[in-house]
């Protein structure tokens, strides 16, 4: 039983995500054409109280869509960090968004805007720092199985422990990397490969597993 889904990978996927992020698309003038329900969620705004309108009700502060139109038209994609969106209740919303370009056209979708609050973006990216430092920093060894259990991805640490390169080893069972290993923890199955197969099947995790290799 494979136990991971779409679900599970939507951290790595991220805030901005279009599959979870606020999302709209406006036409050139910068009008919006459409509305997302995570947008609404967000921002309060029903599809048929903002479709129809200028992006421009969006902004705090009288911020305008136009001024950046010029600059905005020869860049496929625009990212910021720091953008002030005003909430149908009348408070402030501290958001990142990622706007990118659908066509030129002077009628019809030409934007689509994805947007997230910024303290989750933040937390989003510390979180892949972390994990950037697993990957390449940490003593501990880290490695990553398939549901077939054979190795797809190993860090640093973890590489200096197999007799050949990490690259020779993807694709290798979990107990042909480690021949004649034996689990010594009292009561759990007797072999990597049976307690990695309960976890698939039962979704159960295994902490403080004692493993000679």
């Amino acid at each position: 039983m494979n136990v991971w889904n779409a679900n599970d990978s939507v951290y790595f996927r991220g805030p901005l995500d279009v599959t979870r992020a606020a999302t709209a698309v406006l036409d050139a003038q910068g009008w919006v054409v459409g509305w997302s329900p995570a947008a609404e969620e967000m921002l309060g705004y029903r599809s048929d109280e903002i479709v129809g309108h200028p992006v421009d009700t969006l902004f705090a502060g009288g911020r305008s869509w136009q001024p950046g139109l010029a600059a905005w038209h020869d860049a496929p994609n625009v990212r910021s960090n720091a953008v002030d969106l005003k909430h149908r209740d009348g408070h402030i919303v501290r958001s990142a968004t990622m706007m990118s370009r659908l066509s030129h056209e002077s009628e019809g979708p030409a934007w689509v805007v994805v947007a997230a609050e910024l303290e989750e973006v933040h937390e989003w990216e510390a979180g892949l720092a972390m994990l950037r430092g697993l990957a390449t920093q940490s003593p501990i060894s880290l490695t990553i199985y398939d549901t077939d259990l054979r190795l797809t991805w190993a860090n640093t640490a973890s590489g200096r422990e197999f007799t050949e390169p990490v690259e020779n080893v993807i694709g290798t069972l979990s107990q042909d990397l480690y021949p004649g290993g034996a689990v010594l923890t009292e009561g759990a199955p007797s072999t990597l490969e049976q307690v990695m197969r309960n976890v698939l099947t039962t979704g159960e995790p295994v902490v403080d597993l004692r493993y000679r290799g």
